[in-house]
């Protein structure tokens, strides 16, 4: 509890699958900044509640209050450094908006930002 009240949390999981373009503003270089853009598909594999102090809790049937499969869209910004001969290091920032409503009994809609760092590497 916070100030007398007992707070409630629900997470909701998903596997999402982005289609992205990516435009790259210069073919060779060091550095290469990036815009993309695409739409994503996500399904949803499970919902977990936590009510107070307890432990989160696995809803069973999660299908009967949430819709399974959320189309929306992601955009972002990006940039691919040459730390290396044929490695790169990769960093980028997209927002994700889900289109389709989450919940069967209101409007409620998936929103996420994520940002994301890898390297790429030659064979």
């Amino acid at each position: 509890t916070v100030f007398g009240y007992t707070y409630a949390k629900q997470t909701l999981h998903y596997v999402e699958v982005p289609l992205i373009v990516r435009f790259f503003f210069n073919k060779e270089g060091e550095f290469r900044p990036n815009v993309f853009v695409g739409p994503s598909i996500a399904y949803l594999t499970g919902v977990s509640n936590k009510v107070g102090d307890s432990d989160w809790v696995r809803l069973p049937n999660y299908d009967n209050s949430f819709n399974l499969w959320d189309l929306g869209a992601t955009a972002g910004l990006g940039f691919n450094l040459l730390i290396a001969n044929e490695t790169r290091l990769l960093v980028d920032a997209r927002y994700t908006y889900g289109f389709s409503d989450i919940s069967k009994t209101s409007d409620v809609n998936n929103q996420a930002i994520a940002v994301t760092a890898g390297v790429s590497f030659g064979f």
